[in-house]
C-alpha cells in the first residue's frame, strides 16, 4: 500500500475509475450466462441471442477504456513522463476501438456493398441449387 499512496490524486483516480469499468464490463459479460440459464431456461432463442450480442457490444467499451486507463497509470509510473503516458495510452485505446468497432463496421459495409450472385433471386430452392451447382461446373 505504501507505493500506491506515493502516487499523484490523479494516478490513484485513473485507477479507481479503471477499476469500476472493469467491473461494469464483467458485469455486462457476466449477464447473459445468467439470463439464459433462468430466463431462457437454457433454451437458445432468437431473443437471448439478440440479448447476448447487445450486452457483449456494451461490456467492449467500458472494458478498452479500463484497460486502457490502467495502461496510462502503469506507463507514467515506470516511465515518469506524463506525455507518454498520455500517448501510449491514447494509442492503445485508438488501436482497441480501431480493431473492435471501426474494423467490423468497415468488413460489414464492404461485405453488404458485394454484388449478389446473379443466381441468387431465382424462384425455388431446389431449382437454385441446381442451378448454382452447375454454374459451377
Amino acid at each position: 500500500m505504501d507505493g500506491f499512496e506515493k502516487l499523484p490524486n490523479l494516478l490513484k483516480y485513473v485507477h479507481l475509475i479503471s477499476l469500476c469499468l472493469t467491473a461494469v464490463s464483467i458485469i455486462l459479460l457476466m449477464t447473459p450466462a445468467a439470463y439464459h440459464r433462468i430466463v431462457e431456461r437454457g433454451e437458445e432463442t432468437e431473443h437471448f441471442h439478440r440479448f447476448a450480442s447487445k450486452t457483449l457490444l456494451a461490456a467492449m467499451a467500458p472494458l478498452a477504456t479500463a484497460i486502457c486507463s490502467d495502461f496510462f497509470v502503469v506507463v507514467w509510473v515506470v516511465t515518469v513522463s506524463e506525455e507518454l503516458a498520455l500517448i501510449s495510452g491514447a494509442a492503445m485505446l485508438f488501436l482497441f476501438f480501431g480493431l473492435w468497432f471501426v474494423m467490423p463496421a468497415y468488413w460489414r459495409a464492404a461485405s453488404a456493398r458485394k454484388a449478389p450472385h446473379p443466381l441468387a433471386s431465382v424462384g425455388s430452392t431446389r431449382l437454385r441449387a441446381t442451378l448454382l451447382k452447375w454454374a459451377k461446373g
